[in-house]
């Protein structure tokens, strides 16, 4: 995965509480984007795409939450029909438009999350209780049942890692286990029955697991994929991190190598992007929030900004520097394909 979603709680709250034909894509390979929202809200939210250095910035379409596909072709979003300014609440549908421009197409009525395979060709979504992997053609198959995933596919796309609820085995709200299920379907196989927010790579999952539950309190930890070598990556938090306020620790993508992890330092409202050594469990701390990393490692794009806005959206080097303000304002939740 290139990167993870880490928009702002209020925020995330509040978005979720509130069948035309797009033009197809040109045969060659787009240039890589960035895409965000701007004018932020379930009723008014914008979508903005441009260059992965923020150049040549230009509206896409309404709505909010904008994947971006690996290939660059498409962008997943959602909207939200029923909502108003002066309300709260109402369905969310899952879209997809052409990164280059048209219409977009419904492709769920009623979802949440939407994660890309490696293909470009499937989206993950959460749909009526269910984890539900739906085709650009809008063809869908029920995974496993349940509700509030975080999932990843596996580096072939053929596998999907994903955390469900325990039955019966609340523990003041951390309660997901971690499985894997072929992504045409067939048995789920239990990896671990304390871990979510799964980030897969070629022979080991990173997964967030909760070390102090009724504190809210978690840490990185791995397992193979076919659930032996479970481990604690990242075993001891930092002092400041189990301050009130500080959730702890989650991964967001593999480094190139595979020896190396970028993380997030959760917050209340924001994060903070770390590098961490999976072997010694080392971290290195930027000092800068992360929402999605490059593909060669090199890079990460990221929100700033506490409980309100206005907020930034930076981009700043993995290897340690200052990083660059592209955005400012009624800004969220970048994405991109670089």
């Amino acid at each position: 995965m290139s990167g993870a979603r880490r928009a702002p709680l209020a925020i995330a709250a509040a978005l979720v509480l509130v069948g035309c034909d797009s033009p197809a894509p040109r045969s060659e390979a787009p240039a890589r984007r960035l895409v965000y929202m701007t004018h932020v809200g379930p009723a008014n939210a914008e979508i903005v795409i441009a260059g992965v250095d923020g150049s040549n910035l230009h509206r896409l379409t309404s709505g909010f939450e904008p994947r971006i596909s690996p290939d660059g072709r498409w962008v997943a979003f959602f909207r939200c029909p029923d909502c108003r300014p002066e309300t709260v609440g109402g369905r969310v549908d899952l879209y997809v438009i052409a990164s280059g421009g048209g219409k977009p197409r419904v492709l769920v009525r009623g979802a949440q999350m939407a994660e890309w395979a490696p293909n470009s060709k499937t989206i993950l979504t959460d749909h009526a209780a269910a984890l539900v992997a739906v085709s650009l053609a809008g063809e869908r198959r029920t995974l496993a049942h349940g509700r509030d995933f975080s999932a990843d596919f596996s580096p072939d796309g053929k596998t999907v890692v994903f955390d469900r609820p325990r039955k019966g085995r609340a523990i003041c709200g951390f309660r997901s286990e971690l499985v894997t299920v072929p992504v045409h379907g067939g048995r789920v196989r239990l990896l671990t029955s304390n871990g979510g927010f799964p980030v897969w790579r070629a022979r080991s999952i990173a997964f967030m697991r909760a070390v102090r539950p009724c504190r809210g309190v978690h840490t990185i930890w791995g397992v193979r994929p076919d659930g032996s070598g479970v481990r604690a990556i990242v075993p001891r938090l930092p002092p400041d991190v189990t301050q009130a306020g500080e959730y702890g620790m989650s991964p967001v993508a593999w480094l190139p190598g595979g020896r190396k992890l970028l993380a997030s330092l959760d917050s209340e409202f924001s994060n903070e992007a770390a590098v961490v050594d999976v072997r010694t469990g080392a971290l290195r701390r930027l000092g800068v929030p992360v929402d999605a990393v490059s593909r060669d490692g090199r890079w990460i794009i990221g929100q700033s900004g506490g409980a309100e806005f206005p907020y930034s959206i930076v981009i700043a080097p993995v290897a340690g520097g200052r990083p660059r303000t592209i955005a400012h304002g009624l800004v969220c939740c970048p994405d991109w394909n670089r």
